[in-house]
């Protein structure tokens, strides 16, 4: 079976965008209108942060020409960059973790997540040198024990880190639908979703779903997000027709702002052992890259699957 094209969907993209009203054109998603919850974020120098392997605070490299972390790792967790949050995360409610990364050696995995006494859910993303700063959000569920938390940084290749955040998710979601209508009145590319075509490609259910481009390189990974995300909702949500994906509530923003604007791409194959994961073209990688600069719906695992009927079942 040939998978189906993605044109006879533009008709609906644009009439989604019709939903913006005007307003001044904004350069960026908003994100900094409540409190951030780490200390020293933009890595002034190494106060807050425990640092661990090769690992280290350089004043000129971040973003804006000031501090930003070094992190150097052949493997996962050879190096860390790790703060222990000083407030007390409200059990049962949802936070997002934001930073910058950029990477300064080929195919190189950022990985950002949350830890505490027996959990620790985070998400995988691929990046390379020519992609420059990329922003990363990663939300949450904070556990109903007490006990330490810890906001973790770390990845394999090299690594740049900056600006990093902790906000809490639903408040600030509340108060950022605001700022949609000036970011749909921009020519930003932003989507609040992805949904990805894979009918035909032999694609199945898994716990494991991953997304690489044509060169190998991974666009998203979320195995480890956390029993809540991978339990209650999973990673990714499938559907077996492409209306019914693009209607899907996993696409809106959220419950008071139920905007769904979904990127739509068609996959190429499905690899893996069992095959739950999805190879898409390096234009359409390009294209997630650039609409998660101002509005990471890899990191709310707002992605939806579009698979033969009865698939992995």
């Amino acid at each position: 079976m040939r998978r189906r094209p993605v044109g006879a969907w533009c008709l609906l993209l644009l009439l989604l965008l019709s939903l913006s009203t005007g307003g001044a054109a904004a350069q960026e998603f908003p994100s900094s209108i409540e409190a951030n919850h780490l200390r020293n974020s933009t890595f002034d120098d190494e106060s807050y942060w425990i640092l661990r392997g090769a690992s280290g605070v350089t004043t000129s490299a971040g973003r804006g020409g000031g501090g930003g972390v070094r992190v150097a790792s052949e493997r996962e967790y050879d190096a860390q960059v790790i703060q222990t949050v000083g407030p007390r995360l409200v059990p049962g409610r949802r936070y997002t973790v934001s930073a910058w990364v950029r990477a300064t050696s080929p195919q190189a995995v950022a990985v950002i997540g949350v830890r505490w006494d027996g959990g620790h859910p985070r998400v995988f993303r691929g990046v390379q040198p020519e992609d420059g700063w990329s922003k990363i959000e990663f939300r949450f569920v904070a556990p109903q024990d007490d006990g330490w938390r810890q906001v973790v940084l770390s990845g394999t290749g090299e690594l740049v880190w900056d600006d990093v955040a902790l906000y809490e998710a639903d408040t600030l979601e509340a108060r950022l639908a605001a700022g949609w209508e000036e970011l749909l009145a921009s020519e930003a590319d932003v989507f609040t979703g992805l949904v990805v075509n894979a009918k035909g490609t032999g694609l199945v259910r898994g716990m494991n779903p991953r997304i690489y481009d044509e060169s190998g390189r991974l666009v998203f990974a979320g195995v480890e997000a956390g029993d809540e995300q991978m339990y209650s909702r999973g990673i990714v949500a499938y559907a077996t027709e492409l209306a019914e994906a693009i209607a899907h509530p996993r696409l809106e923003v959220s419950e008071i702002y139920p905007l769904r604007l979904p990127l739509i791409v068609d996959a190429q194959e499905a690899v893996g052992l069992p095959s739950t994961a999805v190879v898409i073209g390096d234009a359409d990688a390009q294209r997630i890259r650039r609409a998660v600069q101002h509005y990471d719906f890899l990191g709310r695992f707002s992605i939806l699957f579009v698979l033969e009927p009865f698939a992995g079942l």
